[in-house]
């Protein structure tokens, strides 16, 4: 019997020690309803909140929007990239496609897209088509299409259609139709149609 009580005393002890553990475990990882720090592998969904980020060092870092859609048509990764009620706006970067008004965006680099207002807007690269107003540019590259006011413009390269102002330009090359201001121009090679000012040229 005495054998009995101490082996029924010590199993207490045991799940005392273990209710002890999961409480304290609890209470530090659990903080506002917001899990703090957890180890380990997981399985199944992790649901969260509509309006929600998922945070890097308290930055926000991931978010998927519905912005203008009824579903979650947005994407946003990286430092304050993206709008949250953009129509269909990808960013991908530190700032990128941040303050965009522009439907149908989608854009990848550090403020490529930043302020952008330009409908159907893609920049990749180094503030590539940051502050365009004009619709439908693409612009790849280091500044490529920033400043940009012309539609229908496609800048590939450093600085290729950096404050360009004329419809319908095609540049590429460094510095290609930087500062443009000429309607249907293409310009292939290094500083092509710099500083342009002529209609359908070809250089």
């Amino acid at each position: 019997m005495e054998k009995y009580n101490k082996l029924t005393a010590s199993l207490v002890i045991f799940l005392l020690v273990v209710m002890s553990i999961g409480v304290f475990v609890s209470a530090t990882t659990i903080s506002d309803r917001g899990v703090t720090s957890v180890d380990g592998n997981y399985s199944g969904n992790i649901n969260i909140a509509d309006g929600s980020y998922y945070k890097y060092g308290g930055q926000n870092a991931f978010r998927l929007a519905k912005g203008t859609d009824t579903y979650y048509a947005n994407t946003f990764v990286g430092l304050n990239a993206g709008n949250s009620t953009a129509y269909r706006q990808t960013a991908v970067g530190t700032f990128a496609g941040y303050l965009n008004s522009g439907g149908r965006q989608t854009v990848v680099g550090l403020s490529a897209g930043q302020s952008n207002s330009g409908a159907s807007q893609t920049a990749v690269g180094y503030y590539a088509g940051y502050s365009n107003s004009g619709a439908s540019q693409t612009a790849v590259g280091y500044y490529a299409g920033k400043s940009n006011s012309g539609a229908s413009q496609t800048a590939i390269g450093t600085n290729a259609g950096n404050s360009n102002s004329g419809a319908s330009q095609t540049a590429v090359g460094y510095y290609a139709g930087y500062l443009n201001s000429g309607n249907q121009v293409t310009g292939l090679g290094y500083q092509a149609t710099y500083n342009n000012s002529g209609n359908d040229v070809v250089a």
